[in-house]
């Protein structure tokens, strides 16, 4: 904004404005902000504002919610300050703003806006239109034209400019016509020897591409040939012992094992801590039950990846240091599995020249032949590195050092001491469908002190942002900004959930919503002008409106109410009353406006309304955890609530230890998502075995608890599980695990011991 003039605050009128201010505060009316703040544009209106400290939150005129305020102690001692000065220099306030019964001034970096009725104000004299008035000053031409007439010169200089422009652009494109049709000439005298000169190119290219083709398979034949000669892989024997019968066949296992998977499928399994071992190689020659898990015995080949889409998921920090030991020594190479008997022999191979996307050895099952011709389907390069694999068995059985058999053997040909398996070595099992679906079945409507998992480090969904409505500036500080929090006042800007961490939910909130369904009709207006003000060089005419209604239906619209556990606006109790009691409420405190005309901008788009139905359409439920606050300069941990969405979290209040042990046993996730995506089975397996640790725990108590009643047997868990699922019985007490004893029995169990827990 520029200067318009200049002004000087009347203090006896500021002061009693600042008084009026905070006598509306205190009792919560609507001060003078609310009553023009749609006046004035929004720039203005955030001036206005910046006057005051907010007290909270109350209703305007017409029922409209409005923010409570006092003029700010701390903007009083700025003005004051700034007076001071303007009056030891004999200065006033630069006049920015007047009209409508408002005064924006400045002073150096302070803008502030007041009613007019508080300043003097001093507006320059309009010399757009007065030529004669700058006549009288010596600097000026007493010739001068108006600087109304000087704009005017300027426009009309700037369309004769505009012609000229329009002149050039014509030429250009005729001058561009031209130059096409010259183009166009020159193209068909020498389209012929270009056509030759192309034709020529494009047969020397598929010259070029045949003699790349031939390169390329003399590479692969002469690196193959090395891979049989036993020059590109040096196997290491891990585990010495006897070796098995020459007799006994050869099992070449197509499936490719990844070692993020398997190993946190044994440790899930298993329930082993890992400890002393830091490396693959330890593992192998330490653990007898690992080495039955990746290479089979008796004799048996195994190819083995550290990860299927090379994004390392550690089940266990043993894991995580297996994995990153791995990475370290070996990167991305692919390591073959021999086992002879007792005998097991790990080797690496070429990074460069070995390397396959997915999960299988070979590409067709049914034929386990190879060819550099399957490149229109695979990538030249993976048909090779499956050629390669296979000519490192061809050499490892021709050698006959590591695997012996009774007779020589061609891979690429059957024979009874050679079997192809595509097994991966688990029975499959279908009893309990994906893990998705056993998630969308157990995932019931929480309570509070429901168990949960997250699923992603949880944190304001602004931390970090900054907002287009705040300058780029990130709204995680503000005041009145509890974004993921309740309440309004900001409680959650140093809060989060950590990921993969079992909490209890510690709020439930119920949000009820109903809708509203009007019909609307066509409603005329008139302006009907009343009277006429003049301030200064302004006219303003203030109108009434006259409206009448018509039979011109026009459609339905809908509005909504929200009932927030059971109160409405979080204000107003309404449990237990129907929609119509509740619509009388809001319509009571002037929430909701039924049977009301709306008169718009554009008149002809006015109309009225007039209630038709209320109905209660959706339930939703928003759960809380307490979130640890990052209290660097206090002594004492302290807490907020935090929401968590769906998709944040996995609900452990109805999974049992059978469910999730089946899961990873059988690799079946079938698009669990978390955060909003679906994760593969490596991603899922430090979630599902750190559910795993929790459930076990949790089901040691319930065997105690049952253990009063009745025998436990094989898979009790399930049982148990499913029958709290169907009774919406969240959790197990000592008086549920004698009603389960008694159902499963059919009759009253012999209660061994009485205990409330």
């Amino acid at each position: 904004m520029k200067k318009i003039g200049t002004a000087d605050i009347i203090w006896k009128e500021f002061d009693n404005f600042v008084k009026t201010e905070k006598e509306h505060s205190m009792k919560k009316e609507p001060g003078w902000y609310v009553s023009v703040r749609w006046s004035v544009p929004r720039e203005i209106q955030d001036i206005l504002w910046s006057m005051y400290t907010k007290t909270g939150e109350g209703k305007d005129a017409d029922g409209c919610g409005c923010p409570l305020g006092e003029i700010s102690g701390f903007k009083l001692d700025s003005i004051r300050q700034h007076q001071d000065y303007l009056d030891s220099m004999g200065l006033s306030w630069d006049l920015l703003y007047l009209l409508d019964g408002i005064a924006v001034l400045q002073s150096g970096s302070l803008m502030i806006g007041l009613p007019d009725s508080t300043v003097f104000c001093k507006e320059y004299t309009d010399l757009d239109t007065c030529p004669e008035l700058m006549g009288k000053y010596p600097l000026v031409s007493k010739n001068s034209a108006s600087r109304k007439e000087v704009a005017s010169g300027i426009r009309n200089k700037q369309k004769e400019i505009d012609g000229k422009k329009k002149e050039l652009e014509q030429l250009e494109k005729e001058k561009q016509a031209e130059l096409e049709k010259l183009k166009q000439e020159l193209e068909a005298k020498y389209a012929e020897k270009t056509q030759l000169i192309r034709e020529k190119k494009k047969e020397m290219e598929e010259q070029m591409v045949q003699l790349n083709n031939q390169m390329f398979v003399l590479d692969t034949e002469l690196y193959g040939i090395r891979c049989m000669m036993g020059e590109t892989v040096q196997f290491v024997q891990l585990v010495k012992g006897l070796e098995a019968e020459e007799k006994a066949p050869v099992v070449f296992f197509q499936k490719i094992r990844f070692l993020d998977e398997e190993l946190g499928k044994w440790l899930a399994v298993y329930d082993f801590d890992g400890k002393d071992i830091a490396t693959f190689e330890d593992a192998l020659k330490n653990r007898e039950d690992i080495r039955e898990r990746f290479a089979p015995g008796p004799k048996s080949v195994s190819v083995i990846r550290i990860s299927k889409n090379n994004i390392l998921c550690g089940a266990s920090d043993m894991v995580s240091n297996v994995l990153d030991t791995y990475k370290k020594f070996h990167g991305k190479q692919i390591g073959i599995l021999i086992r002879n008997g007792e005998n097991l022999y790990v080797g690496w191979t070429d990074e460069e020249k070995i390397r396959i996307k997915d999960e299988n050895v070979y590409l067709k099952p049914e034929t386990r032949e190879d060819s550099l011709e399957e490149a229109e389907v695979q990538s030249r390069e993976e048909v090779a590195s499956r050629y390669f694999v296979f000519s490192i068995l061809q050499g490892v059985l021709n050698d006959g050092r590591i695997l012996k058999v009774p007779e020589k053997i061609n891979v690429l040909t059957p024979s009874p001491y050679l079997i192809f398996s595509m097994a991966d070595g688990w029975l499959e099992d279908n009893r309990y469908g994906t893990f998705a679906d056993i998630v969308e079945r157990t995932d019931a409507p929480l309570m509070k002190g429901d168990m949960i998992l997250t699923t992603l480090k949880i944190e304001r969904d602004d931390a970090g942002l900054g907002n287009i409505w705040n300058n780029g500036r990130s709204t995680r500080y503000d005041a009145w900004n509890n974004d993921r929090g309740r309440g309004e006042r900001n409680r959650t800007h140093d809060a989060h959930i950590p990921d993969r961490r079992v909490v209890p939910i510690n709020l439930v909130d119920t949000i009820d919503t109903y809708t509203i369904t009007e019909k609307k009709f066509r409603l005329t207006v008139t302006e009907v002008p009343v009277k006429v003000i003049r301030e200064g060089n302004t006219t303003v005419t203030q109108f009434r409106y006259d409206t009448k209604k018509t039979n011109e239906y026009l459609g339905k619209i809908t509005s909504y109410l929200t009932v927030k556990n059971n109160k409405l606006y979080e204000k107003i109790d309404v449990k237990g009353k129907p929609p119509e009691q509740i619509l009388v409420a809001a319509k009571a405190y002037g929430y909701v406006h039924t049977d009301a005309e709306q008169i718009m901008m554009d008149h002809a788009h006015s109309y009225y309304t007039l209630f038709e139905s209320i109905v209660h359409t959706e339930t939703e439920k928003e759960y809380y955890v307490s979130a640890k606050k990052d209290n660097y300069w206090k002594d004492t941990d302290s807490f907020a609530n935090m929401e968590i969405r769906p998709g944040e979290y996995l609900n452990l209040t109805f999974l049992n230890s059978v469910y999730l042990v089946y899961a990873i046993q059988n690799h079946k996730i079938g698009g669990w998502r978390r955060g909003g995506m679906t994760v593969d089975y490596a991603n899922s397996i430090p979630y599902l075995n750190k559910a795993l640790e929790y459930i076990r725990k949790r089901e040691k108590e319930e065997a105690v608890m049952l253990g009063r009643y009745m025998e436990l047997y094989e898979g009790w868990q399930v049982d148990v599980s499913e029958w709290r699922l169907k009774n919406n019985y969240h959790r197990l007490t000592d008086a549920r695990a004698g009603k389960f004893a008694k159902e499963k029995a059919g009759k009253i169990p012999a209660q061994k011991e009485k205990k409330s827990i």
